[in-house]
């Protein structure tokens, strides 16, 4: 039988320390990138990604995003305030490069405008609330607007706070996009109004738990 020395128990420990050092930040690393993006197993195209469930306010329509593409984009770039909005007329292309913070659960953008993100489409004339699942960046058509109109767009927060979102454009069918929302926590909710010739539409958002 072959005895370790105690020269052969050191470096064996040593080695063994090493080989842990190296271990623990890629673990870390698969944790975190475990978070994201969610756990949504399949997507299929025109589907709805997630099953709704009751609206908080009865009478309001619920409707919740339908997958345009397999995959689910990921978000890149810094938060940005959202100060930078308030002079920008709000579309995708603005938002692109980085994500502006809303508020701490709530961002927008941070997808290249080509991305095929989840989209939930509303009708203007209908009392609706779009249902998002929490790190999925999805983005709302509103139908049903004054085509070719030029409006603006707030965000209401629980406070009854509004949010200067910048400019909106209705295109020549009557439609507005909001570039891609996504919520960072479950079971919050908030207000989007648009604000068109004096005439107010107002849809809320809320995430899924």
């Amino acid at each position: 039988m072959k005895h370790t020395t105690k020269g052969g128990t050191k470096k064996f420990f040593t080695l063994l320390f090493s080989f842990v050092l190296i271990a623990s930040p890629m673990v870390a690393q698969s944790a975190v990138a475990a978070d994201y993006p969610p756990s949504i197993e399949t997507l299929e195209v025109g589907k709805p990604i997630i099953t709704p469930v009751a609206p908080r306010v009865k009478g309001q329509t619920v409707v919740v995003p339908k997958a345009t593409a397999t995959d689910i984009p990921l978000i890149v770039g810094e938060p940005v305030s959202v100060k930078t909005l308030s002079n920008k007329v709000l579309n995708n292309k603005a938002v692109e490069q980085s994500p502006v913070k809303l508020s701490t659960t709530l961002t927008i953008g941070g997808i290249g405008a080509d991305e095929k993100a989840p989209t939930a489409t509303i009708s203007a004339s209908k009392k609706s609330e779009v249902q998002i699942p929490i790190d999925v960046p999805s983005r709302i058509t509103v139908t049903g607007l004054k085509p070719a109109a030029t409006g603006k767009a707030f965000l209401i927060d629980a406070t009854g706070r509004a949010i200067d979102l910048g400019t909106i454009k209705v295109d020549a069918n009557g439609k507005v996009y909001i570039p891609a929302l996504t919520f960072s926590k479950g079971g919050v909710s908030y207000k989007i109004n648009l604000v068109i010739n004096g005439k107010t539409t107002t849809f809320t958002i809320r995430s899924s738990k």
